[in-house]
C-alpha cells in the first residue's frame, strides 16, 4: 500500500465528513425526494443549532465549554434516571479538572467504585470526537438544492473525481481520544463506505500535532504519538495513501524515537510532511520536506 501517491489534481477532491453525510443522504434510496431534501435541511439546522449552543458555552470560558460537551453526549447515553446522568456528569467535571479523564484506567476505576458499567467511558470519549459541534467552512450555507447540485456535479455522467481526500478525519485531535487509547472511528468509515459505494479511491492524511498532548502527559508523548500512528495506519488499510504532516516538537518523537532515526537534523522547518510507503509493518521513508533520509523502519520493534 503506497501511501502518498502522486495523482492527477484534476480527478480529485477534497471532502469533509459533513458533506459525505449530507451526500450520503441522496444515497438512501428508501427515502422520497421530499424526505431527502427535508432530512439534509434538518441536519444543516440541527448543526446550526449546536454550533450556537457551542458558542454561547464557550464565551462563557473553558470551564462552561467542556460541560456543554459533556452534558451533550452524557443525554445520549440513554440513561434510565436523572440520577445516574447527575453522577457520571459530576465525574468527568472532575476528570477534567484533575487531568484524570486522560488516563483510561483511572476513569474505568472512578465508574466501576461508583458502580457504572466500563462501557461509558468509550462511549463518551469517542462520542466527544465524533459528535460535531461546529459547522465546516460552508455547510450552513447549504440547502437541500445546493446539495444535491454537488452530488450531479460528482455523479452525474459518470465520477468527475476518481479520488477523495480525507480533510482531517484522522487527524489525532479528532480521531483520538483525551484518554489516549479510545479511537473515534465512525467517520473515517462512513466516508470509506461513501467513497466505495461510488467506486472512488480515498486518500487520508494524518495530521500529528504536539499540542495535542496534554502536558501532564509530555513524558509518556512518544509512547501515545507512536500508538496514534500505528493504529490509523491500520485503520487505514485499504485506502490509497497517507501522509503523516508533524507541526514543530513533536518531530522529535516521530523521527528520533517512533522512526528510530537517530540524526541531527538540520533547518527543520516548522511543518513537515513526510512520504511514506507502508507494507506488512513495515515503513519505507520515501521523500520529506526539510529533511533528507531514505531508510527503512520496522514499527514492530518494542518500546
Amino acid at each position: 500500500m503506497k501511501l502518498l501517491e502522486s495523482v492527477d489534481c484534476e480527478k480529485g477532491i477534497t471532502l469533509n465528513s459533513q458533506l459525505v453525510d449530507l451526500l450520503s443522504i441522496l444515497d438512501e434510496t428508501s427515502l422520497s425526494r421530499e424526505e431527502q431534501d427535508a432530512e439534509i435541511e434538518r441536519y444543516i439546522q440541527d448543526l446550526k443549532e449546536r454550533q450556537e449552543k457551542y458558542e454561547l458555552a464557550s464565551s462563557k470560558g473553558t470551564g462552561a465549554k467542556y460541560l456543554f460537551l459533556v452534558e451533550s453526549v452524557i443525554d445520549e447515553l440513554g440513561l434510565k434516571t436523572d440520577e445516574e446522568k447527575e453522577k457520571i456528569k459530576s465525574i468527568y467535571l472532575a476528570g477534567a479538572r484533575d487531568l484524570s479523564v486522560c488516563d483510561k484506567q483511572k476513569m474505568l476505576k472512578v465508574l466501576n467504585e461508583n458502580g457504572l458499567s466500563p462501557e461509558i467511558h468509550e462511549t463518551i470519549m469517542r462520542d466527544l470526537k465524533t459528535k460535531d459541534f461546529t459547522a465546516k467552512e460552508g455547510i450552513l450555507d447549504l440547502d437541500a438544492t445546493k446539495v444535491r447540485g454537488l452530488y450531479s456535479h460528482l455523479f452525474e455522467n459518470g465520477n468527475k473525481y476518481d479520488r477523495v481526500t480525507f480533510d482531517n478525519v484522522a487527524k489525532y485531535s479528532g480521531y483520538v481520544s483525551a484518554d489516549g487509547e479510545t479511537y473515534a472511528t465512525d467517520k473515517m468509515e462512513k466516508m470509506q463506505r461513501f467513497c466505495e459505494a461510488h467506486g472512488m479511491k480515498t486518500k487520508i492524511n494524518a495530521l500529528m500535532f504536539y499540542a495535542d498532548f496534554p502536558k501532564v502527559y509530555e513524558q509518556s508523548l512518544d509512547n501515545r504519538v507512536k500508538n496514534g500512528i500505528d493504529t490509523i495506519i491500520k485503520d487505514s488499510q485499504g485506502l490509497n495513501s497517507i501522509a503523516i504532516v508533524t507541526h514543530g516538537n513533536v518531530h522529535k518523537s516521530i523521527f528520533k524515537n517512533i522512526l528510530n532515526i537517530d540524526k541531527k537534523i538540520e533547518n527543520l522547518e516548522d511543518v513537515a510532511i513526510t512520504e511514506l510507503e507502508y507494507n506488512d509493518e513495515n515503513i519505507i521513508i520515501l521523500e520529506t520536506n526539510g529533511i533528507t533520509y531514505g531508510e527503512k523502519i520496522d514499527i514492530k520493534n518494542e518500546d
